[in-house]
Order: structure tokens, then sequence, then C-alpha cells
């Protein structure tokens, strides 16, 4: 059984100093649970203007446990935040990043598109290559100004949950008529419809599958809702793709502190240590995309669209 997944707001506390280099290499960083002021998301234009020397690159995905596999493309969601930890609307449409190793760049740029269509700031989804284990600097260049943030890549056998490129784990997860324990079987509310099916009876069977793994009513941000509402939303535009929906944990009414609480055969079967996240395999039962923490509309559609 895996520990409780990791229910942290994902931006740095601006209150706490930066993580070290040396302090990384000896475990993840950790993140405060500060709460977060949302800024106005608008569309983003391409005009130059003056960044604040205050923002941080701050990143939207676990670090408290191993999450980046080095040797292979990531996907990793950053948001631009200022002192007070406010995630700001981004005077262009994309970005572009580097991975630095003592000043150094170890690996080609990667431009990563600002997204905000139906979450409530805007967010970078950079997908990034570290080429081995260790300790780099994630660079951004935003108008002029440098932000970088330390982010540690792992050995595959040290991270838990599967890959893109691996084959989705057929694990048999709740459905409607068939709860496996699992109370709630969805916490969304109305409930989502999500459940018509066990995941192992649909990977490889030939169909793309989408599976989100989320608790709006048990989770610590709007996350979970927003991911999921978003997820409910696209599955009309694709009627090819069969979607569920699981929850992270297994009887969170029966317990007074929901880390008491049992975790969810997809939970545990994935190794997972955080949500919301969201798996996309093609008919073959291969994970062909993954978005963790945070995707909006336009990615979601790009996502899904990876799996035909």
């Amino acid at each position: 059984m895996h520990r409780h997944p990791e229910r942290p707001v994902p931006l740095a506390d601006p209150t706490a100093p930066q993580p070290s280099r040396r302090a990384l290499l000896g475990g993840a960083a950790a993140t405060a649970g500060a709460g977060l002021v949302l800024a106005a998301c608008g569309s983003g234009t391409s005009v130059s203007r003056p960044v604040p020397a205050s923002l941080q690159l701050s990143p939207l995905f676990p670090v408290k446990s191993p999450h980046v596999v080095a040797g292979t493309p990531v996907r990793l969601p950053f948001a631009v935040t200022n002192s007070r930890n406010v995630p700001q609307q981004l005077p262009v449409q994309q970005v572009v990043f580097n991975l630095e190793v003592d000043g150094n760049e170890v690996a080609g740029s990667v431009t990563a598109p600002v997204r905000s269509d139906g979450v409530p700031y805007p967010y970078l989804p950079a997908t990034l290559t570290f080429p081995e284990p260790g300790v780099y600097d994630v660079v951004a260049e935003l108008g002029g100004t440098r932000l970088s943030v330390p982010v540690q890549a792992y050995e595959r056998t040290e991270v838990g949950p599967p890959q893109v490129g691996e084959a989705l784990p057929p694990v048999d997860t709740p459905t409607q008529l068939r709860s496996l324990q699992v109370s709630p079987v969805c916490s969304h509310v109305p409930p989502c419809g999500l459940h018509g099916f066990s995941l192992a009876q649909l990977v490889g069977r030939g169909r793309p599958v989408a599976v989100v793994l989320a608790s709006p009513a048990f989770a610590s941000t709007d996350a979970d809702r927003t991911m999921l509402d978003l997820v409910i939303e696209a599955v009309p535009q694709h009627p090819d793709v069969v979607v569920l929906h699981c929850e992270v944990y297994k009887n969170p009414k029966d317990v007074r502190k929901l880390s008491d609480a049992a975790v969810a055969p997809l939970t545990d079967a994935f190794k997972m240590k955080y949500a919301p996240s969201l798996f996309v395999a093609n008919g073959a039962g291969v994970l062909v995309a993954r978005a963790d923490t945070v995707v909006d509309r336009v990615e979601l559609a790009d996502l899904l669209n990876q799996a035909k």
C-alpha cells in the first residue's frame, strides 16, 4: 500500500528559500501549502514588456517524490509567479526552456506554449529530456529575463508511475456495478458517468483509452475538479476514445484524517503519490500521453488526439 498521495498547492512558498542543488541531491525539495491568489488569465500577446526581477519559475509537478525520469522526454508544467506566490499573466504566447548544469547548457532548447483555456491561471507545459540522473537548472527565457529552478532527474527504477511509451497496466478498477469496496466510486457532483468499464476490460483491446485519476470532493485544491470537469466536457468531441474516471481513495468517508484513508486500486497499482493525473493509451495499450496536475482545453484535445 502506498502512502497518502501528495496534495500540496503546486506552487512554491515565496517566503521559503529556494532549494540548493546540494539539497536536491540529498532528497526531493519540499513545496509549501501557501494559498493561491489567482491572476487574470487573458490570451497573451507577443508584445515586449519589462519582466519584474522578482518573478520566479514554479514547478506544478511533484517535488516531494521522484517524478522526472532521465533519458526520456517528460512533460513538466510550470507557472510564473511573483514574490507573493501569485501566478502571472504572461506577455508572450510561448517561452523557450533550456537545461543547464553549472551554467552550461546540456540539451537543446524547447519551446512551451502558454496555456490558460479553462484553468484558473496560465501555465507552461514544457517537454524536457534530462540526459542522465542528477540535478539540473531548468531555465526559462522570458522577456530577456532568465528564470530558473533546480529539478532532479532519476533512474526509471526510482520513479513509480507508468511512463509514456510503456504499456499501461490493465488494472481492475471500480465500475458502477462493481465498487471493489471503493466508496464513493465517484465523488464528482453530479456523478461523472465515466465508470461504465474497468480499465482491465479496455487496455490493449483495440480502442484508445483515457483515464483520469482525481478525487474532486477530497482534494485540498480545485485541481482535481478542474481536470475532471474538462475531461467530462471533452468526451463528446472524442467518441473514439473510451474515457474513465478513477478516485484516488478507497474509503475517504470512513477516516477522521484523509491521510489515514486507503488508496483505490489505480492509485496503488500505478504507484501514484500525487493527483490529479491523466493517462492516454492507444488501441494497443501503449501510453502515448500523460498530464499531471494541470491541463487546459487546448492541451487536453491534443493529448486525446494522440491516441488515435
